[in-house]
């Protein structure tokens, strides 16, 4: 389990020089949901994170802060969803 998708690609990478097959020896996934584990080989499977409504949380907290209004604190939890494709094993990419 690699922290980002970016991490776990290079990892695809990185294994696929060693002769390591994914998923066949070792199974990689990440933690975001961006493109580049789409297209990797094999296509990675990850936990997808709502991006661009996180992007425009941290705006929306950054103006209001800016603007003195909106005593932004504490924490906001946005929903994951798990994506599942060929670099677990567990089914072929669809």
């Amino acid at each position: 389990m690699c922290a980002s998708d970016q991490l776990a690609v290079t990892v695809l990478d990185v294994l696929r020089d060693l002769g390591v097959g994914v998923p066949g020896d070792v199974i990689v996934t990440g933690f975001d949901g961006i493109l580049a584990g789409r297209v990797a080989r094999p296509a990675l499977t990850t936990v997808r994170q709502p991006l661009v409504e996180m992007g425009r949380h941290a705006a929306r907290v950054l103006v209001e802060q800016i603007r003195g209004v909106g005593a932004s604190s504490g924490s906001r939890q946005f929903d994951v969803r798990l994506v599942v494709r060929e670099s677990c094993g567990c089914r072929a990419a669809g």
